[in-house]
């Protein structure tokens, strides 16, 4: 590896022989090689966003959906106890009364509040309806 030019800073390259002899020879000129190394910079963004992202997370298993899933558990205990006797899937639950019971398990700050119902919206746990109210979905599991 050689020596970065006098008066410059940052971080160089320098490609070994079977690199440079898969570059094109048009971009051996002054400056060529940065070229097809923003270009191909460029191609692989553009093939990452055109593919289907794999790292979504649809298992119960990854760590984010479980800390959902089992905060969700930790609400519906809470409002059993608390405001109902039982929870249906379908049934309507208070938005005040939502809003106690994230109080209640994770904390009262505001974000909290609006993150946990939002999260809880957002996979499917819970569905807005009008008047103040929030029903528990047909599809997810509902603890009685």
């Amino acid at each position: 590896m050689g020596k970065p030019p006098k008066g410059k800073r940052g971080k160089f390259i320098y490609p070994s022989e079977q690199l440079c002899k898969a570059i094109p020879e048009n971009y051996l000129n002054h400056g060529g090689l940065t070229d097809f190394f923003e270009e191909a910079g460029w191609n692989y963004l553009r093939v990452l966003e055109e593919r289907p992202n794999t790292n979504t997370q649809t298992s119960i298993n990854s760590p984010h959906l479980r800390k959902i899933h089992t905060t969700f558990d930790k609400v519906l205990n809470y409002l059993v106890g608390k405001f109902y006797e039982e929870l249906q899937p379908g049934q309507q639950i208070n938005a005040k009364h939502l809003k106690e019971a994230i109080i209640s398990v994770r904390g009262s700050d505001p974000r909290t509040i609006k993150k946990w119902t939002k999260s809880f919206h957002e996979f499917g746990y819970i569905e807005s309806i009008e008047g103040g109210h929030w029903t528990l979905s047909e599809d997810k599991a509902v603890r009685e």
